[in-house]
């Protein structure tokens, strides 16, 4: 069954949403457009963060926040990372500008009680089995279970796959990441070059999202409502 996207985030809760970008430089910013509050940070000082460091094309790169339902589905809801709002509230004030009545402020209020990022998709909040469209040098975060062995791994011999030079060793790492025991919790990737790129999870090979990567000066079919 296809979702339809008014029914998990219509226009206004999408005007709503943080905006969250990766620096040059380094450093994560989230942008509240409701209130223009602003926090930036060093992303590796999230507990469990990993991936690309830096917005390698220079300037700022868009992000965009994947997450993971309890069977392992991937899952979407314009919202941004808890563990990356959570940070933020630790920095300064600007959580708690966030609405209340968003899905990203109860995903934090979630995680914040100890609960799993899973909450929002659980409860049907969320798109399942995503396509994501977005423009080259936009970074992907994705949920990673390592507990649970759960991580996103590039179907390479997809029909769907438009890139044959995909550059995959990015999640080869995270894979050789989690079976060493490190408890990564958030994967940022970086897409460089257009195409069609398609994911499943490692235990669940029916668990996919697609990411369409548009160039630079092409744009989504829909770009306020690019899930």
């Amino acid at each position: 069954m296809v979702q339809d996207v008014e029914t998990v985030c219509d226009a206004r809760c999408r005007s709503t949403q943080v905006v969250t970008t990766l620096e040059a430089g380094g450093k994560l910013t989230l942008r509240d457009p409701t209130t223009g509050a602003v926090a930036s940070y060093d992303p590796s000082e999230v507990p469990g963060y990993g991936g690309v460091p830096t917005c390698r094309t220079g300037g700022s790169c868009q992000m965009t926040s994947l997450g993971r339902a309890a069977d392992g589905a991937f899952t979407a809801d314009y919202g941004t990372n808890a563990r990356l709002l959570a940070h933020a509230g630790r920095h300064s004030n600007f959580v708690a500008h966030v609405d209340l009545a968003s899905t990203t402020a109860k995903r934090r209020r979630a995680l914040e009680s100890g609960r799993l990022l899973q909450t929002a998709a659980d409860s049907g909040e969320a798109i399942r089995n995503p396509v994501t469209c977005v423009n080259t040098g936009s970074v992907v975060l994705f949920d990673v279970d390592a507990e649970e062995g759960r991580y996103p791994v590039y179907v390479k011999d997809s029909i769907l796959n438009t890139n044959q030079d995909f550059d995959r060793a990015p999640f080869d790492e995270l894979a050789t990441l989690v079976k060493n025991g490190v408890q990564v919790r958030t994967w940022a990737a970086e897409f460089a070059e257009k195409g069609i790129y398609v994911f499943a999870d490692s235990k669940d090979a029916s668990k996919l999202t697609v990411v369409a990567v548009k160039a630079a000066t092409e744009a989504c079919k829909d770009p306020d409502a690019n899930i």
